[in-house]
């Protein structure tokens, strides 16, 4: 009982303190942390937290302030009549003008140019705006500096076992679904990404790092590693990593005719997870292309069994190849038993 007097005591000395009418610095100064915070939140999407609570971030959202009040000291000295005489009256409405027309107003004077030119990198303003401009392009440069490496680290992380043909459509698909709320021109805009990064012809591994990055800009972190756990069995690498996964590749196509490359292409693609038109199409023409090529016929299988792997998994392949060996007209083995060539047992990505 005497704690809960204590906690009255201290909240009726709050109530008629000096802090029950802050003066108008006090909501000046929120003003410029909110305009700085919610500027800097804005753009930095993926990772807003970090980028708020970052040095550079903390320079320019003090700037912010250092403006607001400098926009304070400076009504204070003018005195405009339609402030200081047209509101003497009404201390109230006063005060609240006098703090609207700081904060909003040093905010729109530091964003306002006497002109702006055209240069190589897009237009640059003279006046107030170039002040802000040059500090917001610093800060930008250095948050990116420090959010980079977490960045980096949590994709890896994430998008270390993640097929990128298999998970160029399913995944930001499934991500959008999760958040419900992403606008429609943006996920287009990340449907383009992912389509000018398919035809870039990276390794599939460093294709996926940076789908995870584009969509790490959309959704977060916690988002793409949710859904990349849920879609693990969808997307994921079906076969052993590194040389035992390669080993395996090696005993599955050992023996193979590169000349039914196109034939085992389609029984995969019948037999497999579901591929997009594209992913078909291409790999078609590149195993038109390797039957042109003047090299050795088994690296030609071992380089057609890393592509449909990849595509669709060494479980389907092997069952392909079983299918093949078997005839046209042969029943595939029974569910449940692998088949006998090329048996490798699938297991988790290393």
């Amino acid at each position: 009982m005497e704690g809960w007097n204590q906690l009255v005591g201290v909240m009726g000395a709050w109530q008629v303190g000096p802090l029950a009418n802050p003066p108008e610095a006090f909501w000046v100064v929120l003003i410029g942390l909110l305009i700085g915070a919610v500027e800097t939140v804005s753009r930095y999407k993926g990772d807003p937290a970090r980028a708020l609570f970052s040095a550079p971030a903390a320079l320019y959202i003090a700037v912010n302030v250092i403006a607001c009040l400098g926009m304070l000291v400076c009504l204070r000295m003018m005195r405009p009549d339609w402030l200081f005489t047209d509101l003497k009256d009404d201390p109230d409405l006063q005060k609240l003008s006098l703090i609207l027309a700081s904060g909003f107003g040093a905010m729109t004077l530091f964003r306002s140019s006497l002109f702006r030119i055209k240069t190589a990198d897009g237009e640059l303003g003279f006046g107030p705006s170039f002040l802000l401009d040059t500090l917001l392009f610093a800060s930008d440069r250095a948050i990116d500096r420090g959010v980079a490496p977490p960045r980096g680290n949590a994709v890896q992380a994430i998008m270390k076992d993640v097929a990128f043909e298999r998970a160029q459509i399913a995944l930001p698909v499934y991500c959008f679904a999760l958040m419900q709320n992403v606008p429609s021109q943006e996920q287009r805009d990340v449907g383009v990404q992912v389509k000018e990064l398919a035809a870039f012809g990276l390794p599939p591994e460093i294709s996926a790092f940076n789908l995870g990055l584009i969509l790490i800009n959309v959704v977060g972190t916690g988002v793409l590693k949710q859904a990349v756990k849920d879609l693990g069995p969808y997307i994921s690498y079906d076969p052993l990593a590194g040389d035992r996964r390669f080993t395996a590749i090696a005993t599955l196509m050992n023996g193979f005719d590169v000349r039914q490359a196109q034939q085992l292409a389609e029984a995969c693609f019948s037999l497999g997870r579901p591929v997009s038109l594209n992913g078909l199409g291409d790999l078609r023409i590149r195993i038109a292309q390797l039957g042109q090529e003047e090299i050795d016929s088994r690296l030609k299988a071992l380089i057609l069994g890393r592509w449909l792997v990849d595509l669709v998994g060494h479980s389907t392949v092997a069952l392909a190849i079983e299918s093949l060996k078997q005839g046209p007209g042969a029943p595939p083995p029974p569910p449940g038993q692998p088949p006998a060539a090329g048996n490798a047992q699938d297991s988790p990505r290393a």
